[in-house]
């Protein structure tokens, strides 16, 4: 693995902890959930004890950092 490719999936690592993190302002505990790309601004929010309790989530960025910029519930 090059040093560039160590970095590019460090920032990607930082990303996801961060909008892990960002769960929260949606009244959804971080612990609880992992966070998968789907394509472009789009990521699925799966349950991790209940897989098929999923949403999708649309970011947007402010300040150079990706944030939610929507939540919406997909499956139960």
């Amino acid at each position: 693995m090059n040093f560039l490719h160590f970095m590019n999936v460090v920032k990607k690592n930082q990303d996801i902890t961060s909008l892990n993190r960002g769960l929260s302002e949606y009244g959804l505990s971080p612990a609880d959930w992992q966070i998968r790309k789907v394509a472009g601004t789009e990521y699925k929010i799966i349950h991790r004890s209940e897989p098929n309790f999923v949403f999708l989530g649309k970011i947007k960025f402010e300040n150079g950092r990706k944030k939610w910029g929507s939540i919406q519930l997909k499956a139960i």
